[in-house]
């Protein structure tokens, strides 16, 4: 017995220490593979995560996209499909939807005047075209992606040759049969699409946009339609005139009346003193036609917001994630703008559980770090794919994080503290290194890291100027060996460990 009791303890310990390395696996990638590009489509299956972005070659002047296929454990590529389409320009649209089925996944991409619908088969690594749509010499712009009913649905619009923009749905059944329908509402004339979700059986939620297009007073509204799968129209909600909604970023069913949707509002920009786009959520009971709350995630509402973005439901229950970009919360003046992805995570009533800043530097800070799209993992854990910018050259870019925000890695710190609360603000692994370092910074600001070699002499540093802030970085570029690092705040040490450098994977 006292064996077989021990012998459990040791496949147990096994067993945890196995757990633990898997969980911690750093998951950040800044991908090199084509000289610009960034990550819009996100998904998964049971074996791999799947980005998909726009992208150029190296030394090219041609534009497409990058299909990557990257292992879940340690975020490598295991298969780089690139696709270019010379001379022409390719575009997502406002689309970040992928839809799987069996072993193949659709998504689109824009070309001027067409629109295709791209068929990647995941077992023969084949790319093909499912189907176009094309309005000869009239541009279009693509903004979803769906299979409800066994048919494959896609909202777009084009400009006609009277330079009126026709907002329409395409489907495709299962046997290639396919239609085309007009958006239309009982109010007003939808000049733009939108999302396009199954609310409930027999139900549709789909957005759409209207502006008085007058230039010295523009004014915009969504609306969000609830339509039989005919596409008719059996209600409609329009946001206030006053909210000067431009577009909705994303949209999640709460039930068969409620939604939660992502728009982006049209407001002033005090540090540009211009029209800023940031985005707010709201929740919509689509039954009693009221908004039951809507919040900007991105405060103040001053400052710029990418055009993309995401809400995620969450992995525990009753809660939901954004993913955006913002200013980060220390710019007073255009000469210091830094963007930096912003995730919040919140509760289904609007109140807010955390929110989290992420940006990149590497001998120097990024001036732009960008977050487009965000998944729930099948692990447990949440992925988000956006880009990180420096001297003008864009990098795809990955990050996985945990339910508190926090990048995923073995947080262990071996920093020896002036204070013992200190270590509650601030968590710094991994330690050995061997690229990157990851700062965890909690409700604590004004704190500067210096690197220092064994003689004394700084080679690099970074500034954690604002609090609620990851930061992922990058040291590769130093030699190995051990190094100093010293943490200050407002002027005085408050930590300080030996770092050891190893070589760069």
């Amino acid at each position: 017995m006292p064996f077989r009791y021990h012998f459990l303890l040791l496949v147990s310990a096994i067993l945890i220490s196995s757990s633990e390395r898997v969980e911690a696996q750093a998951f950040n990638k800044i991908y090199e593979d084509v000289s610009q590009s960034l990550v819009i489509y996100l998904t998964e299956d049971e074996q791999f995560y799947y980005s998909i972005g726009y992208s150029e070659n190296f030394g090219a002047p041609e534009l497409g996209f990058a299909l990557r296929t990257i292992d879940k454990k340690s975020g490598e590529v295991v298969r780089l499909l690139y696709h270019a389409i010379p001379d022409s320009w390719m575009f997502h649209g406002r689309c970040k939807k992928v839809v799987h089925l069996g072993t193949k996944m659709y998504f689109v991409y824009k070309v001027f005047d067409t629109i295709y619908i791209y068929e990647y088969d995941k077992a023969t690594y084949k790319l093909s075209v499912l189907d176009t749509i094309v309005h000869n010499d009239n541009p279009v712009f693509t903004w979803d992606i769906q299979h409800i009913n066994n048919k494959m649905l896609v909202t777009y619009e084009y400009l006609d040759q009277n330079d009126s923009i026709q907002a329409k749905i395409f489907e495709i059944d299962q046997f290639g049969n396919k239609k085309t329908f007009d958006i239309k509402t009982k109010e007003e004339t939808i000049q733009l699409a939108g999302l396009i979700r199954e609310l409930s059986p027999g139900k549709l939620v789909a957005t759409g946009n209207w502006s008085n297009q007058d230039a010295n007073n523009l004014k915009m509204r969504i609306v969000i339609m609830v339509m039989d799968t005919s596409y008719n129209v059996i209600s409609e909600w329009w946001t206030p005139i006053q909210d000067n909604a431009f577009t909705v970023a994303d949209v999640i069913i709460l039930n068969e009346d409620e939604i939660l949707a992502m728009l982006q509002l049209r407001n002033y920009d005090y540090i540009f003193e211009s029209g800023a786009f940031p985005h707010f959520v709201y929740r919509i009971n689509l039954k009693d036609r009221k908004v039951l709350w809507k919040k900007n995630f991105t405060l103040p509402e001053s400052r710029y917001t990418t055009s993309l973005g995401a809400l995620t439901k969450g992995n525990q229950e009753d809660t939901y994630f954004m993913c955006s970009s913002t200013y980060a919360k220390d710019i007073k003046k255009l000469d210091s703008i830094v963007t930096v992805g912003r995730v919040v995570k919140f509760w289904s009533n609007g109140n807010v559980i955390w929110q989290r800043d992420y940006m990149f530097t590497k001998e120097g800070i990024q001036l732009e770090n960008n977050f487009n799209n965000m998944i729930a993992t099948m692990d447990g854990h949440y992925l988000i794919g956006g880009e990180t910018v420096h001297n003008g050259a864009s990098k795809a870019w990955l990050v996985k994080i945990n339910e508190n925000g926090h990048i995923l890695g073995d947080t262990t710190s071996s920093v020896q503290w002036e204070k013992e609360d200190w270590k509650n603000y601030i968590t710094i692994y991994p330690n050995p290194v061997s690229d990157v370092l990851y700062i965890n910074q909690e409700d604590i600001s004004e704190v500067e890291y210096s690197l220092s070699d064994m003689t004394g002499k700084e080679v690099a540093n970074y500034a954690g100027t604002v609090a609620f802030q990851s930061t992922v970085w990058d040291i590769s570029h130093l030699v190995e060996g051990q190094y100093l690092l010293t943490i200050h705040r407002r002027g005085k040490i408050i930590g300080s460990t030996k770092i050891i450098k190893a070589g760069s994977r």
